[in-house]
């Protein structure tokens, strides 16, 4: 037997952005509605047309959601990588003075393996 390769299977298009999504989806709605009479014979009535409106609503609340813990995020990483700068400056003060104070057979007492 053969060994045979599997490739991932690839999407014919690329992926849409939102925007064009909700473009996309917009411009079908309406014409769904503008045509109802020929859709409604075909098992797309005013229902599936509304459902079709009510997830695009609620689609463009989730992304301003999204958006707004991204803001969140971005502002408590900046806080948060601060933090750890001032943390690591006194860390790097403290193992210097322990270094100066004690002898170096009792460091690793305090998490320092270095040999000098």
């Amino acid at each position: 037997m053969e060994d045979q390769k599997t490739t991932p299977k690839r999407s014919p298009r690329p992926k849409q952005s939102l925007a064009e999504v909700l473009l996309r989806t917009k411009n079908l709605s309406e014409g769904l509605k503008a045509n109802a009479e020929i859709m409604n014979k075909r098992g797309i009535d005013n229902n599936f047309i509304k459902s079709i409106d009510d997830l695009q609503t609620e689609c463009i609340g989730l992304n301003h959601e999204q958006e707004v813990i991204k803001a969140s995020l971005k502002t408590k990483t900046e806080f948060l990588e601060s933090r750890l700068k001032e943390l690591n400056t006194l860390v790097s003060e403290a193992r210097k003075l322990v270094k100066i104070a004690i002898p170096q057979a009792k460091w690793k007492e305090f998490g320092i393996d270095d040999k000098r």
